[in-house]
């Protein structure tokens, strides 16, 4: 089964990609929850790694084996949904934490992680804390 994201990620009923999923839906309301998730720790859909964040945390939701290959199963799964690169994917989602790091709501991203952060961080320490809060 597979199914079409439709819930503004480039904006209202543009299609972004198919996700393979064994549930075969996503529902709409745990989109939006992502969405106001990532909103709130400051990070706007202006930037491209807004979309690929959103589209990670979904997979990860799915199916958590994603977190143990960010590099060689996450990134360019993103990147088929998307139609880019995955060295494109990484670059986006760096700049999405450094956002949210260092401009955005780093209270709330300390309030939910589940270890103090002295640090920025890495991607698949930002998309495991983002996936395990929204379980």
């Amino acid at each position: 089964m597979s199914f079409i994201i439709r819930s503004g990620l480039l904006s209202d009923n543009i299609e972004c990609g198919v996700l393979p999923g064994r549930k075969g839906v996503i529902v709409i309301a745990e989109m939006k929850d992502i969405q106001y998730l990532v909103r709130s720790l400051g990070i706007g859909a202006t930037y491209r790694g807004y979309r690929y964040l959103i589209v990670a945390v979904s997979l990860c939701l799915e199916d958590e084996d994603y977190l143990l290959g960010i590099s060689k199963l996450l990134y360019p799964k993103i990147a088929e949904i998307c139609h880019t690169s995955a060295g494109s994917v990484e670059r986006d989602l760096r700049t999405v934490i450094t956002v949210c790091w260092e401009r955005g709501n780093k209270n709330l991203l300390q309030a939910i992680s589940p270890c103090p952060l002295f640090s920025k961080p890495t991607t698949g320490e930002f998309v495991d804390i983002l996936t395990g809060h929204l379980r």
